[in-house]
């Protein structure tokens, strides 16, 4: 099994076509790092050095969930397919000396509860997830599916989001865990604090093929600074965000 690689999931066409701009970024700044996809197309861009076949995927949130445990490596950086690197990553894998697992916080939190975490141990995002293989991590991933697959059959929401079950076997883990700053999981589509270089962009722009030139100014200054997205956007995020707050509280009633 090789030692560290990039894993990303991509089911449909849409998603195998961001999951190949991203892969694109990675090469560029860190080629010498092996990436693997879990897709239900084989792709043909070359940026992947191994293609996992996904059979019969739900084309949901719950493929990223049930495909993370097939990875190829023994060390993994997860990336969803919305992401664009910025600067080498090399160094991230470095963690799993001292750690088992890592993300980091959502930006958007707070807005509802999540039963059985501590409101101090914030809402984990689930786009970028650095992990090893051992029993600890994967028994948080099998209790991670069962977590979610509970959830949504419990709401009854197909696209249920899949953080809040995410969150939940994190803090119930005996696997050890780091909170990755936001430079290793920027998500620039609402205000968002940042101090130094940028590594990973999350966001889910309109034109990936010109992710490059678009997000080259971030990095031009690299003083603590704070993202300014458009005011609409952020709205539709927390509009979102309050509509799912209240799907859970009408469920704990």
């Amino acid at each position: 099994m090789p030692q560290s690689g990039i894993l990303y999931v991509a089911t449909g066409s849409k998603h195998l076509a961001e999951a190949e701009h991203s892969a694109k970024s990675v090469k560029r700044v860190s080629p010498e790092i092996p990436i693997a996809i879990v897709s239900d197309s084989p792709s043909t861009c070359g940026s992947f050095d191994v293609g996992l076949s996904f059979e019969n995927p739900e084309r949901s949130l719950f493929d990223k969930v049930s495909a993370l445990s097939r990875s190829p490596f023994s060390r993994t950086l997860f990336l969803d397919t919305d992401t664009f690197a910025m600067e080498p990553l090399e160094e991230l894998f470095e963690l799993l000396d001292r750690f088992d697992i890592a993300a980091a916080a959502e930006p958007v939190r707070y807005l509802y509860s999540m039963t059985g975490v501590p409101t101090a141990f914030p809402e984990l995002n689930s786009g970028v997830i650095l992990y090893k293989r051992n029993d600890a991590v994967d028994k948080l991933l099998t209790q991670w599916d069962n977590f979610y697959k509970n959830e949504r059959a419990s709401i009854g929401i197909h696209s249920w989001p899949n953080q809040p079950s995410f969150t939940r076997a994190v803090y119930n883990s005996e696997a050890s865990f780091l909170l990755l700053p936001p430079e290793f999981n920027a998500r620039i589509m609402v205000p968002q604090a940042f101090s130094g270089r940028i590594r990973i962009v999350h966001s889910r722009l309109k034109r990936p093929e010109f992710y490059a030139k678009a997000l080259a100014e971030l990095n031009e200054n690299i003083a603590p600074r704070t993202s300014n997205p458009s005011p609409t956007t952020t709205l539709q995020i927390l509009r979102k965000s309050l509509r799912l707050s209240k799907v859970i509280e009408r469920e704990s009633n």
